[in-house]
């Protein structure tokens, strides 16, 4: 109900109902505008659908995990071939059985050392040495690899082989191992010779001059 008041009198009359318009504020919303086109693009990034964007991360995720694969196949690879330079291999065959030999590696051999030092009386010191190294130096036999043949890694297990070996086998293959790690380490004599020959003829050549 309104109401005029003037110096004529006062008049009443009915007033329509005001609407009331409610403004909700921006800060109590769920997503601002820029959330929203936020993760519009998110699930949508250059019109891709969001199983499309997930099949892509999985083929990229595989493209580095056989990436990472290959490196490490390469470098284990490299390490195989430095490990072996310098090593020397000889077929030694008993009565029609073939054990291979190989030069023992420098912890192998610091190993094998180990093992000996432990004993007191130095006879089974010289058979404890040829037993220790006959178990990491024999790497074949008939051309089958030594774990194979015995389904164990085990220095122990090679141990126990050697062991049963008749005495007389055993001295033929430790001779033959020590036949080998002579030449090998003469091989490489060989060069560090032939490089010492060089470096007194330079020497000399200096002095003439």
């Amino acid at each position: 109900m309104g109401k005029i008041n003037s110096p004529l009198g006062s008049q009443s009359f009915d007033s329509p109902e005001l609407k009331k318009f409610v403004i909700d504020d921006a800060s109590d919303s769920e997503y601002t505008a820029s959330e929203q086109i936020t993760n519009l693009q998110q699930s949508s990034l250059n019109g891709l659908s969001a199983s499309e964007l997930e099949r892509l991360a999985r083929e990229a995720r595989n493209r580095r995990s056989q990436d990472e694969k290959q490196v490490s196949s390469v470098v284990k690879k490299r390490i195989e071939i430095l490990a072996g330079l310098g090593r020397g291999t000889r077929d030694v065959i008993v009565e029609n059985i073939t054990f291979s030999l190989r030069t023992l590696k420098s912890y192998e051999l610091q190993e094998a050392v180990k093992a000996i030092a432990k004993l007191d009386n130095g006879l089974d010191s010289s058979f404890e040495a040829r037993n220790q190294i006959l178990a990491r130096a024999i790497c074949k036999i008939d051309g089958q690899d030594i774990d194979i043949v015995l389904s164990s890694s085990r220095i122990e297990d090679k141990l126990d082989m050697v062991r049963e070996l008749e005495s007389s086998v055993a001295v033929y293959l430790h001779e033959n191992y020590v036949a080998l790690s002579k030449e090998n380490s003469d091989k490489f004599k060989i060069l560090s010779d032939d490089e010492k020959d060089i470096k007194e003829a330079v020497k000399d050549l200096n002095k003439s001059s």
